[in-house]
């Protein structure tokens, strides 16, 4: 049972009020309170001061500086133009990326410079860097899912060349702006014809990268189970989901060791360049070249949201748990303590309650999981579809079974 501030239960407490009257220990209790809440309000008033003070600028000086200044361009880039309005990074919480799909490396670097990084971005998802096919016939004049047919892993598509892709990873990350990659591992090209960097190819030949043997249409004596040589008829089976072809796009053997080995290789290149992923935000290794201490600082915040991402889904669970345990506990003991007919009308009550409980807390999950693979890419892709006959590529009807994933 609650007690008031003499300790003495609440009705006592009253007798002796009316019979007494407010003795002398009663009224060292409310000078207390009166004391505590003046200190209270001193130290309300001194926080909202200094405050102010470290807001106002010094007297005779400058106001803060903006977050936005001007640099050059990085250095030996011969991309950039002087001058660039440039981010002092000084946003440490950086979280937002975007996509600038189709995009040329050199105006995402400029972008990087102009705006990305002066508002706070953390990274920008590009589209496909790797050479691809050029498609120009049947009603399609160079399309935009033709940047997800690759023809080989040279850096030369129709957004830039290496050397353009390379300035364009410096300047950004200068710029406090990471860069996630679009990559292509399940498929190559359909059809027949010429990459972006001048690859001559036919499915399932494409020089210097793949042959027959490394796609599931064609039989491997290292998997003679694993073959497949049409496209995916029955998207509820896993065995062709894995196996068969995407709307005629040759399917890898990516159980193959040489094509695990090119496709790790290719993703090595990228990050030798500068492309990052996931896990930079947890190892934010770029900060040390702010400093030491900004790096350090980085690190453990890093460490922090590493971990956080372990305990959000255990402390989602245990509070919904919570909630609908103290439900049930409330509720037996009402049941104990009334009739019947209340504890019914309460019982269809709770079960209301845990539904919406459960409802809001599936939604939490979906968006801690949704923020936690963000940075890999949602997009929906279409591939083309090519007629093995004529090579002539044409737009699907199906969705695609490639995804976006950051390197």
């Amino acid at each position: 049972m609650p007690r008031n501030v003499d300790g003495a239960d609440p009705a006592f407490g009253s007798i002796l009020r009316r019979s007494r009257g407010p003795g002398p220990k009663r009224a060292h209790a409310r000078s207390g309170r009166r004391s505590h809440r003046l200190n209270g309000a001193i130290v309300l008033l001194t926080v909202a001061m200094l405050a102010a003070s470290c807001q106002m600028p010094s007297p005779g000086g400058s106001p803060a500086p903006s977050p936005i200044g001007t640099a050059s361009a990085s250095p030996g880039s011969p991309y950039g133009s002087p001058g660039l309005p440039t981010a002092q990074l000084s946003y440490p919480h950086r979280t937002v990326f975007v996509q600038l799909f189709e995009w040329k490396w050199t105006d995402v670097a400029q972008e990087c410079e102009q705006w990305l990084g002066p508002h706070g971005f953390a990274a920008v998802q590009i589209s496909p860097p790797q050479e691809h096919a050029e498609i120009d016939s049947g009603g399609n004049h160079f399309p935009w899912w033709e940047r997800y047919q690759p023809v080989s892993y040279t850096l030369a598509s129709r957004s830039g060349t290496r050397a353009e892709f390379a300035d364009m990873v410096g300047r950004c990350r200068a710029a406090g702006i990471d860069i996630y990659a679009d990559v292509i591992l399940n498929h190559m090209a359909a059809g027949s014809g010429t990459g972006s960097a001048g690859t001559v190819y036919t499915k399932y030949s494409y020089p210097g990268v793949y042959g027959t043997a490394d796609f599931h249409a064609n039989a491997n004596p290292a998997y003679p189970n694993i073959l497949c040589d049409h496209s995916i008829q029955d998207f509820g089976d896993p065995e062709q989901v894995r196996t068969c072809e995407l709307s005629g796009l040759a399917d890898l053997r990516t159980e193959e060791p040489s094509v695990q080995g090119k496709l790790a290789g290719y993703m090595a290149d990228l990050y030798g360049l500068g492309v990052r992923g996931y896990l930079s935000k947890f190892f934010p290794l770029g900060e040390f070249r702010h400093g030491v201490g900004a790096g350090l600082l980085a690190m453990y915040v890093g460490i922090i949201e590493l971990f956080l991402e372990f305990v959000k889904p255990v402390t989602l669970a245990m509070r919904l748990f919570g909630n609908i345990y103290g439900g049930e506990v409330a509720l037996a003991v009402i049941s104990a303590l009334t009739l019947a007919v209340l504890p019914v009308a309460l019982y269809g009550l709770e079960a209301l309650l845990n539904v919406i409980q459960a409802l809001i807390f599936s939604v939490l999950t979906l968006m801690f999981i949704l923020i936690a693979i963000e940075g890999h890419g949602s997009e929906e892709h279409h591939p083309a579809t090519a007629d093995d006959n004529t090579g002539v590529h044409k737009a699907p009807g199906g969705a695609d079974q490639s995804q976006p994933v950051a390197a």
